[in-house]
C-alpha cells in the first residue's frame, strides 16, 4: 500500500513537473517574442525616422547652399561652405560621438530588455 503511494507520488511529480517545464518554455518563447517584437518596432521607427530625417537635411542643405552661394555671387561657395560644415560635424560626432550616443542606446535598449 505505501509503495503505491509512493507510486502515485511520483508520477503525480512527473506530470507536474513537465507541466511546469511545458508553461516555462512557453512563458519564455513568449517573452522572447515581446522583446523582439519592441526591439525590432524600434529599429524600424529609428530607421524611417532617419530616412526622412536625412531627405529633409539633403533638400535644407541645397537651399542653404544656394542662398549661400547667392549671397557671394557664387553657387560653388555656397556648396563648398555647407560641405566643409558637414565635414566640421562629422568630425565632431567622430571624436565625441560615443559620448552623445552610447548613453540614450544603452538606456533605451535595457528598457526594453529589462522592463519585466
Amino acid at each position: 500500500m505505501a509503495f503505491e503511494e509512493i507510486k502515485e507520488n511520483i508520477a503525480d511529480l512527473k506530470e507536474n513537473s513537465k507541466q511546469y517545464l511545458d508553461a516555462s518554455v512557453e512563458y519564455y518563447s513568449l517573452l522572447g517574442f515581446k522583446i523582439t517584437a519592441k526591439a525590432a518596432i524600434l529599429l524600424f521607427k529609428c530607421i524611417v525616422l532617419s530616412l526622412f530625417g536625412l531627405l529633409s537635411l539633403l533638400l535644407l542643405s541645397f537651399a542653404a547652399a544656394y542662398a549661400i552661394g547667392q549671397c557671394f555671387t557664387n553657387y560653388a561657395i555656397g556648396f563648398v561652405i555647407v560641405g566643409v560644415f558637414y565635414l566640421v560635424v562629422i568630425m565632431f560626432l567622430y571624436f565625441y560621438g560615443s559620448k552623445l550616443f552610447e548613453k540614450p542606446i544603452i538606456k533605451a535598449l535595457s528598457e526594453i530588455f529589462y522592463k519585466d
